[in-house]
């Protein structure tokens, strides 16, 4: 077990990874548009991820609905 969790250790470390690359590629390819001065971009693609995440914070009883 994980922690607190039944989940056994290797479910959790998936389950993590899975969630978490969205957000590391999004936030690679802001901070590159940024390194070489597209703000625009990076303002485009920062404002789709904090859309995002708002929308799916929002919707967080549909979403785990639809998971489970």
């Amino acid at each position: 077990m994980a922690g607190i969790t039944r989940l056994p250790l290797w479910k959790l470390v998936v389950i993590s990874a899975i969630g978490r690359i969205p957000g590391y590629l999004l936030v690679c390819s802001a901070g590159s548009r940024f390194a070489t001065a597209n703000y625009l971009e990076t303002t485009v693609v920062l404002g789709l991820m904090a859309f995002a995440s708002a929308l799916v914070y929002w919707r967080t009883d549909a979403v785990l609905a639809r998971i489970r």
